[in-house]
C-alpha cells in the first residue's frame, strides 16, 4: 500500500500537477520577466555591445518557438498582467535597439511622439 501511494504521489509531481508544478501562464510570465530583466540591464548600462548581442539573439524567440507559451500569449487580454508585461518588453526592445543603432527614439521620445 505504501509503495502504491509513493508511486501515485511521485507520478503527480512528475506530471506537474503537484504543488511544485508550474502552469503555462507561470512559464510565460517567467520568460517575459527574464527577457525584461535582460533588456533593463541593457538600458541601464547603455552598453552598445551587450544590447546588440541581446537583440541579435532575439530573446522573444523563446516564446515564439514554444507552442504552449505562444498560445498562452495569444490569450492575453489588455487587462491581463501578461499583456502589460509584453507591452513593456516591446517598448524596452525598441529602446535597446536605439542604443546600438542610434536611430530609434527612446521610450520617452516615443511616448512624446504618440501624444502629439
Amino acid at each position: 500500500m505504501k509503495k502504491l501511494l509513493f508511486i501515485l504521489v511521485l507520478g503527480i509531481f512528475l506530471a506537474g500537477c503537484g504543488p511544485s508544478g508550474r502552469t503555462v501562464q507561470d512559464d510565460l510570465m517567467y520568460t517575459l520577466n527574464k527577457i525584461e530583466s535582460a533588456l533593463d540591464l541593457c538600458i541601464e548600462t547603455q552598453d552598445k555591445s551587450y544590447c546588440e548581442q541581446l537583440i541579435i539573439s532575439e530573446p522573444l524567440m523563446l516564446i515564439v518557438s514554444n507552442d504552449k507559451l505562444m498560445t498562452e500569449l495569444n490569450k492575453c487580454l489588455p487587462s491581463d498582467k501578461c499583456y502589460s508585461t509584453m507591452y513593456r518588453v516591446t517598448m524596452k526592445r525598441h529602446e535597446a535597439i536605439s542604443i546600438f543603432t542610434d536611430t530609434w527614439p527612446t521610450t520617452y521620445e516615443w511616448e512624446e511622439m504618440n501624444y502629439e
